[in-house]
């Protein structure tokens, strides 16, 4: 449709306001008139554009006049255009919801960008949901989605470090992917000079206030005609001075592209400009593209797309999503909402629905789902010649009040006053009447012919707001509580992936559960009753592992573990509110066990993947899958990266999950698989590798190095028939090459428990090592550091508890106390810790203390009696050798006494000279 308009008196104002502001061919001059040239070539185009901007009910309203008052062959709207397919799946949807591309890896794009996904949501008052309610309803209309496909929107983003924007509202917090969201009509200024000028001297905080008192509010009651101009020229405005020159290019791309769609549609189906309709945003609206107009023959050369794998559906979504997505202000849609609803009763027009039926409809049904048409403003102008006259006339002057507006504020001030005295405020009907005078009084300041909502809250906190918040909330927060509305959408059931209608399948055996609501829903499964909620566990446990971070189930009573039976188990199961979370599930796979797998499988065989994690997946596989085959592989993977392993920050874990795992199928008629004897094996003769060097390596803790010898030696018999040698271990320790006080004291203690627990040292030559440092005040701050090594050792040598209590006993009783009290902490903290090994020390405690007040006076220590019983047996083997050298002695002393005659006369034979003395003999 051509519209003629002479718009030699807009250029006249322009040039007069261009006169007295700046003289004649500066930029100010030439950019104010190119602003009338974009309008009157977008109004003169053939093919109808219906500018529009996003979620805005002035559009969605003026479009549903539009379609009812003239019928069209075609409607091109500016969305991706292969999110066209899911249109079909609508019918059963509950909005809001979101049009959605994901794409879970592809070699196109960098690997930190995935999974990448783009999103569209659509609400009733959107101008493009009406669009495709009207083509749904009516068959014989086409609807084509012209824009950028969603493989060219990651196409145009810099590779080169430029961040994709989160616009899922808290998407990282909650587990979910980030998402791009598709902006169709955004109109918000990008240039912050701009915007920022724009804002103060409207004298409103955020644009979308803005664009709700200054545009929604005011196009609400315009002729169609003068609807269109006034967005073309906004549009202008916007594009040439409130956007940036990068996005001003992206957007250049766009319209080629969808020019170039809509020019290719026609030509195949032969449909004529003059009936077909083109919605796009305002500011695509008066592109100076060379592809711009049905009248050029300039087709755009589109590239080819990429070969990622784009998967399609639809996802639940809310207002406050959208108003992330858009930048709004909080609270926007849902007085978009307000307005939209209240422009329909005024106009008496009804709004389009998708319905669930796809055939051809009669003519009685058309017409009884075309909206009413009672205004005189809503006429089509039966001739192609219109008057610029009206739209000055309508530019100048204010908009006409609704009477829906007083009463809808009446209400409001009602309504805050209530929901404040039931937060502590102390406030009545008089407060009331000054909220709604102050107001009026506000608009009034602001020159405003009616108070909007920004107006009301204002208004609320003058009169309401105290020195001080009775309880959690105040005014602000209440009046946006009170206004702003989040509402959830839903996507049918028909409509979801087959993952997510297996989970429904699965589940609608709970009885009392309704899956469909927004509320929390209580499950209550007792198995004894019924085995078949022992498949609902199944579904909630790999749900719940799935997406750990989300509280779409949360388990309130019930655990999973190995060798635990189930009896009964109660959850939370909130569907309704993270519908979404479910459905992204169903890119991934078409079964739970099935993302179950390839997750875990893409965990495990990653690049840095440690022995410990890809264990404990094992384990996980047993609980979630029940797949022997998939288990064992795994298994083997983690022994594989075991042996690899160059570290033992893993042993702790390994020897946990894996004395698990023995325990487990110990306990079944299989027995232990040969997957895990191999790992014992494997790891046996790995970590006793590793032991001289984690003794003297000060990067490995005293809990790593326990974590070796406990895998090495409570798991010895299983590893010795693999064929393993205990030799390996001797050796290992006697190489340690480092002389014991060059260790850390810390693990000198799990050595010396190893070394006692091999024969290779007694407890003597321990406790002889302690006396040195009781008595030696230097090396007495040491204590409490030999003393963690021995509790670390407690799990795999127990039968040195006894001598552990011996050596705190001495502590607590020799070591002063302004040294003995920082130690106590520290030990506390130690034995929470490591709280199995205080049941193994209150078991000798026990047994060695007096159990009563009476056996105490006579006790000693039993250590101490061996001490004593080791100096009584040195003291009676002396006063034996004594006696013995004095009988041998006085049996010397006869014999000389008996042979002294005859040694003499011999002696004088010789010739020696011997004195006759008893002294000389």
């Amino acid at each position: 449709m051509t519209i003629r308009i002479d718009y030699s008196p807009l250029r006249e104002q322009i040039e007069t306001l261009a006169k007295k502001y700046s003289p004649k061919g500066t930029k100010a001059d030439q950019f104010l008139l190119s602003m009338v040239n974009d309008v009157e070539r977008a109004m003169a185009e053939t093919l109808e554009i219906f500018p529009v901007c996003h979620h805005s009910p002035s559009s969605a309203l003026h479009l549903l006049r539009r379609l009812s008052e003239k019928p069209v062959k075609a409607i091109y709207v500016e969305m991706c255009e292969d999110l066209r397919e899911l249109v079909d799946m609508l019918p059963e949807c509950e909005l809001p919801v979101a049009l959605q591309a994901f794409a879970g890896a592809s070699d196109a794009f960098p690997e930190e960008w995935f999974p990448l996904t783009v999103v569209a949501p659509l609400t009733e008052s959107s101008a493009e949901y009406q669009a495709i309610a009207y083509a749904i309803s009516n068959p014989d209309v086409d609807l084509v989605f012209v824009d950028r496909a969603v493989d060219y929107i990651f196409q145009n983003i810099d590779q080169k470090g430029m961040e994709l924007k989160t616009l899922i509202p808290d998407a990282n917090e909650k587990g979910e992917s980030a998402a791009l969201g598709i902006r169709v009509g955004d109109m918000m200024p990008t240039m912050e000079s701009f915007l920022a000028f724009l804002l103060k001297n409207a004298r409103v905080r955020h644009f979308s206030e803005w664009w709700d008192q200054y545009v929604d509010q005011a196009l609400l009651s315009a002729d169609y005609q003068n609807y269109r101009q006034i967005l073309f020229l906004i549009g202008s405005l916007f594009r040439k001075i409130g956007t940036e020159p990068k996005e001003l290019d992206e957007s250049r791309m766009r319209e080629r592209f969808m020019w170039t769609r809509i020019k290719q549609h026609m030509k195949q189906t032969g449909i004529k400009p003059s009936d077909a309709i083109y919605i796009c945003g305002a500011s695509h609206s008066v592109c100076e593209v060379s592809e711009f107009g049905t009248d050029s023959d300039v087709l755009w050369d589109i590239p080819p797309r990429t070969a990622t794998n784009w998967l399609y559906g639809l996802i639940p979504y809310s207002f406050s999503a959208i108003e992330k997505q858009f930048d709004m202000f909080p609270g926007m849609i849902s007085i978009s909402e307000r307005t939209w609803k209240k422009g329909l009763a005024s106009q008496q027009l009804s709004p389009l629905a998708v319905g669930k039926s796809r055939g051809r409809k009669s003519d009685e049904q058309k017409a009884a789902r075309r909206p009413a048409r009672t205004t005189k403003s809503s006429k089509q102008p039966s001739d192609d010649s219109i008057s610029i006259d009206d739209m000055l006339s309508y530019l100048i002057k204010p908009p006409s009040q609704i009477k829906a507006d007083d009463e809808e504020l009446v209400r409001n001030c009602v309504e805050i006053v209530s929901l404040a005295r039931s937060n502590g405020y102390l406030a009545s009907t008089a407060d009331s009447i000054a909220i709604y005078e102050t107001s009026l009084l506000l608009a009034n300041l602001r020159e405003r012919i009616q108070p909007s909502f920004f107006d009301f809250q204002d208004a609320a906190v003058t009169c309401l707001e105290k020195d001080y918040v009775p309880k959690n909330k105040n005014i602000f927060q209440l009046c946006h509580e009170m206004l702003s509305i989040d509402k959830m959408g839903r996507v049918g059931y028909t409509s979801l992936p087959p993952l997510a209608q297996d989970v429904y399948d699965r589940l609608s055996v709970l009885q009392g559960v309704n899956l469909k609501a927004k509320t929390n829903q209580r499950a209550l499964m007792d198995f004894k009753k019924n085995l078949k909620y022992l498949d609902c566990s199944d579904v909630l446990w790999q749900i719940h592992y799935l997406l750990p971070s989300i509280d779409i189930v949360v388990p309130i009573m019930g655990e999973l573990e190995l060798g635990k039976e189930r009896l009964q188990e109660s959850w939370d199961i909130k569907f309704g509110k993270q519908q979404a979370a479910l459905i992204q599930l169903g890119y991934e796979g078409i079964s739970l066990e099935q993302v179950i797998e390839q997750r875990m499988n893409r965990i495990c065989f990653r690049d840095g993947a440690k022995s410990g994690e890809v264990l404990q997946i094992a384990k996980d596989s047993i609980l979630l899958l029940r797949s022997p085959r998939f288990t064992e592989s795994l298994g083997s993977h983690a022994e594989h990266q075991l042996a690899t392993e160059l570290g033992v920050e893993d042993a702790p874990d390994n020897y946990r999950i894996i004395r698990e795992l023995i325990y487990y199928y110990q306990a079944t008629s299989k027995g232990v698989p040969d997957w895990i004897k191999s790992y014992v094996a494997t790891g046996y003769s790995h970590y006793i590798s590793m032991l001289p060097q984690a003794f003297v390596d000060r990067g490995t803790t005293p809990e790593q190095i326990a974590g070796m010898l406990n895998f090495i030696l409570t798991l010895e018999n299983l590893a010795i028939s693999m064929g393993c040698n205990r030799t390996q271990l001797v050796i290992a320790l006697q190489n340690i090459g480092v002389p014991s006080h060059e260790i850390d004291p810390n693990k000198l203690g799990l050595l010396w428990s190893a070394e006692w627990l091999l024969r290779m040292r007694t407890l003597e030559d321990i406790r002889s090592h302690f006396e040195l440092l009781f008595t030696n005040p230097l090396l007495m701050n040491n204590i409490p550091q030999y003393v963690r090594g021995f509790l670390l050792s407690l799990t795999f040598a127990p039968g040195i508890s006894s001598f552990i209590v011996e050596i705190l006993s001495r502590i607590y009783s020799s070591v002063p106390t302004k040294a003995l009290l920082p130690w106590l902490l520290n030990q506390l903290l130690e034995l929470r810790v490591n709280r199995g090994v205080v049941l193994e020390l209150l078991r000798d405690v026990i047994l060695i203390h007096p159990t009563s007040l009476k056996e105490l006076d006579n006790w000693s220590p039993p250590w101490e009696k061996e001490s004593m019983s080791t100096v009584d047996t040195q003291t009676q083997s002396l006063s034996k050798e004594s006696s013995a050298l004095e009988k041998e002695r006085s049996s010397v002393s006869e014999a000389f006494t008996t042979y002294a005659p005859s040694i003499k006369a011999l002696l004088k034979a010789c010739g020696v000279m011997v004195q006759d003395d008893s002294h000389t003999t």
